[in-house]
């Protein structure tokens, strides 16, 4: 299970998981932490994707899903766009922004 907060926004994104029976889940569950309200995340090109012991980053509005297990361990990255709050969206490709941040010391 994954777990990613968008800096802009009140959501908690949570992809994936095992349940019970240690069967593999391809779940989208929003949390929004101003009402405290659970949502299940509508993907709408969903692929059956089911995806475990897996690594995520946030990347501008793209959750980046990477290795796991699907049926065995993967090497695959995964991407889904997190920019609309009502569907979500695997792609294959993105254009991170061009702002460019610097680091200083004092």
């Amino acid at each position: 299970m994954t777990l990613k907060i968008p800096a802009s926004d009140k959501r908690i994104i949570v992809f994936g998981g095992l349940n019970y029976l240690s069967l593999g889940l391809g779940d989208l569950w929003i949390l929004n932490i101003e009402s405290y309200q659970w949502s299940a995340g509508n993907i709408s090109n969903s692929n059956g994707l089911t995806l475990w012991s897996h690594t995520a980053n946030l990347v501008d509005n793209y959750m980046i899903d990477a290795f796991g297990t699907v049926d065995e361990p993967s090497q695959r990255i995964y991407m889904l766009d997190v920019s609309q709050n009502d569907s979500y969206k695997w792609v294959t490709e993105f254009t991170p922004s061009t702002t460019n941040t610097t680091n200083s010391s004092n």
